[in-house]
């Protein structure tokens, strides 16, 4: 009986340990999510700013030529401004698809985050 009783205390003893690890393992994988979360956000933020200057030349690239097309802009600076502007929004487009790449991997993310914590109650405050 007292061998028994020896058994149950070291099986809730080591049950306790496994416990405690396994929510310092919750913590510690809750931490690291919430931290890609937010250097993905600040990326994301980055890349949001990044498509808006996209926006703004591409806008200044149609008026261009909007201008080009009725004849009111002949010269070459003009044309190359053009051909610049043209430039940066090729460029600015794949800055686009990261966009939309960075904002998915945000709300996978977010998601796990938040199942976490609804898994891990304990874990907060």
């Amino acid at each position: 009986m007292a061998e028994l009783h020896d058994h149950s205390g070291r099986f809730h003893q080591e049950q306790e340990d496994h416990d405690c690890q396994t929510d310092q393992r919750g913590r510690t994988k809750t931490g690291s999510c919430a931290t890609k979360l937010s250097t993905l956000s600040r990326q994301l933020d980055d890349l949001e700013e990044t498509n808006k200057t996209l926006r703004r030349a591409d806008e200044e690239l149609q008026e261009l030529r909007d201008k080009i097309s009725r004849g009111e802009c002949g010269n070459s600076s003009l044309m190359s401004e053009l051909e610049e502007l043209r430039k940066r929004v090729l460029e600015m487009e794949g800055k686009d698809e990261e966009l939309i790449r960075m904002e998915d991997h945000c709300r996978d993310l977010n998601k796990k985050l938040e199942k976490e914590g609804h898994s891990k109650p304990e874990l907060e405050g």
